[in-house]
Parts: structure tokens; C-alpha cells; sequence
């Protein structure tokens, strides 16, 4: 059977949309412990247009659902995709010591290509 890569891209799209949430749901929980004279600074953070618009983003995606079934091959061609686009962008990363200061740094770090780039075809047997 042929199963095009936005399967697998959704896989990990899944996958990425839970770990920014839940670390978006972290920083807003840390609120509460940030010091007294820090905690309006943090409030502005994540109150500020840029964090609401990555939430709004997030709430407009449809994940699969935990019981969705996977093909075991496909799970796993989108998860080694996942780790060669993570290495290669902490690479980048490291080389610029993490200082995204401009847009040309964004696209020295990600490139030019989707970071979910998948074959177009894969065969699954």
C-alpha cells in the first residue's frame, strides 16, 4: 500500500503540537512561581501578541487521536525524519551559539525546505 508523506507529516505534526503546548501550559503554571518583582514581566510574555498567536495557531490544528492507528513502518520513517530535521537544526543552532537575531539567521538555521520534509511517496508493505 502507498501512503503519501502527509500522513507521516502528521505524525509529527502531532507530535511537535503537544510538546509546544505543554510547554506553553508549563510557562504559564511558572507564572505563578516567577518572584514577585519578576512575575509582571512574565505576565507580558506570555500575554504578548506573539504567544497568543502560536496558541491560536496550535488550538486551529487537528492532531491525530491517541487511538488513531499507524503503520508501525510509517511511525517510524516519520520519526527518523523527525531526528535527522531536530540534529540538523540544533547543528545550525550550535554554529550560531542559539542567536536569532534576523530573519536571515532563521533561514541559515532552517533552510529553505519544510522541516517535515518527507519523500513524496513511500511505500509501506
Amino acid at each position: 500500500m502507498f501512503v503519501d508523506d502527509s500522513i507521516g507529516w502528521h505524525i509529527n505534526l502531532t507530535y511537535y503540537y503537544h510538546k509546544i503546548y505543554t510547554t506553553m501550559i508549563e510557562i504559564h503554571q511558572a507564572l505563578e512561581d516567577a518572584h514577585p518583582s519578576n512575575r509582571s514581566y512574565v505576565e507580558i510574555y506570555v500575554n504578548y501578541y506573539y504567544f497568543i498567536r502560536i496558541e491560536g495557531v496550535l488550538r486551529s490544528i487537528k492532531v491525530l487521536p491517541d487511538d488513531a492507528r499507524h503503520e508501525p513502518k510509517l511511525v517510524e520513517i516519520a520519526e527518523n525524519m523527525r531526528n535527522l530535521q531536530e540534529q540538523r537544526l540544533f547543528a545550525n543552532l550550535s554554529e550560531i551559539s542559539f542567536l536569532l537575531q534576523s530573519p536571515a539567521n532563521v533561514l541559515l538555521v532552517a533552510g529553505v525546505a519544510r522541516a517535515e520534509t518527507v519523500c513524496s511517496r513511500v511505500f509501506v508493505s
